[in-house]
């Protein structure tokens, strides 16, 4: 195999200049389980799903909503939720959750607790609090 050379211009590339505003892009739709809908919409930040009654085993039941959002120019993103199961199978997830660009969670910003929360499934429990490991 003969090793060539990365040409200098690529048909699609994109000049990072054109990339400094975010893609204006808008997607709206839903699922249809077996029982109940999901929703979702997504704009060039923000993603929302919302859940009602929301099944796909018709045992087990899903309301509430879940949202990403990416905070422009911090290379900051925020996860938030409040989703309930029910019927068969039990569980909650109520949260919010600040990440920086590589995906760590953010405790703390100046001092303040940012980031909260808990899931509970099948009997257990974890919050964001002794997920943190502060050593």
């Amino acid at each position: 195999m003969e090793n060539k050379k990365t040409p200098d211009k690529i048909s699609y590339d994109k000049k990072l200049e054109d990339l400094k505003e975010p893609l204006k892009t808008t997607i709206n739709g839903y699922f249809e389980g077996k029982q109940g809908i999901m929703i979702f919409n997504k704009t060039e930040n923000i993603s929302r799903s919302e859940y009602k009654n929301y099944s796909e085993d018709g045992k087990t039941f899903f309301n509430g909503y879940e949202e990403s959002e990416y905070i422009q120019n911090q290379f900051v993103g925020r996860l938030t939720s409040n989703v309930t199961m029910s019927g068969e199978k039990k569980g909650r997830m109520i949260l919010s959750i600040y990440m920086n660009y590589l995906g760590d969670i953010i405790y703390e910003q100046n001092g303040k607790k940012i980031s909260y929360g808990f899931v509970e499934y099948n009997g257990k429990n974890l919050t964001i609090e002794n997920s943190y490991d502060k050593n």
